[in-house]
């Protein structure tokens, strides 16, 4: 997945997790940081600016979601 939110940043998802790039830097967050078991598949942004992540339903613990400090993640 692949995805531009409010401060220009892309976020790339997949296997392994995320990757964010802004323009001057790479950061990389493994799906063991984000506490998802599964691939990322989807992302999205909320109106406080938090980023979330989703996996595939059928096997996912949760969705992960990321507050530019931590990443939490929420069952559902």
């Amino acid at each position: 997945s692949l995805y531009a939110d409010s401060q220009q940043r892309i976020w790339v998802g997949g296997y392994k997790g995320v990757t964010c790039l802004d323009g001057q830097t790479v950061r990389t967050f493994t799906r063991e940081q984000m506490g998802l078991r599964e691939r990322v598949t989807a992302i999205s942004e909320d109106q406080q600016g938090r980023l979330w992540f989703g996996s595939y339903p059928t096997t996912s613990n949760g969705i992960a979601v990321y507050d530019d400090q931590k990443f939490s993640l929420m069952t559902v």
